[in-house]
């Protein structure tokens, strides 16, 4: 059963990734970390301000994947994109107001141990894996909204929820460490 919801999986991620350019999409994730360097005064504060976003990325991946297992234990073939959007913005809401209580926690990314380069340069992929699994994650979840793909998604639902999200999350970072290997930052 796994094997062949890999399969399936891996289709529908080759499909939604299929048109992106690997240096282009790689240009675009170090134009934005060059950004956030540039608004910061020094290299811990761009460090806090990564390990920030890396904590909201991924509360809120978490927050899609329970979306997601909802729309799948629930049979919500064509789940209604606004209102999946809400949901999301929602979900974005409560996660900014939990961030006080929720860096203490991501805070532990940075390793007193390590340089502030070799912090910056874990942190830098981090962020990148992060941010383009949770953009390809979204991607699957905007693609099975449209109503003119529910055959294409149809046979997921066959699949057990926790079962099928855990694997809808490994192919997404898998696309997303394929597509970030390789990179240099800094």
């Amino acid at each position: 059963m796994s094997t062949d919801l890999d399969r399936e999986l891996s289709s529908i991620f080759s499909q939604l990734t299929s048109h992106i350019n690997k240096d282009s999409l790689q240009s675009e994730v170090k134009e934005i970390l060059l950004n956030k360097r540039r608004r910061q005064q020094n290299e811990l504060g761009y460090m806090k301000n990564l390990v920030e976003n890396i904590a909201f990325i991924t509360e809120s991946y978490k927050a899609t994947e329970e979306l997601l297992e909802k729309i799948f234990a629930e049979k919500i073939f064509t789940p209604v994109q606004t209102a999946v959007e809400n949901i999301v913005g929602s979900m974005q809401s409560d996660i900014k107001q939990a961030m006080p209580r929720l860096l203490p926690v991501y805070s532990q990314l940075i390793k007193e141990n390590k340089s502030n380069q070799e912090n910056i340069s874990f942190l830098e992929m981090n962020y990148s894996v992060s941010k383009l699994s949770q953009d390809f994650t979204n991607s699957f979840l905007i693609t099975m909204c449209n109503p003119a793909n529910k055959s294409f998604f149809a046979n997921l639902f066959n699949y057990p929820p926790r079962i099928l999200v855990d694997n809808i999350r490994q192919q997404s970072q898998f696309y997303a460490a394929m597509f970030c290997d390789g990179v240099s930052f800094g």
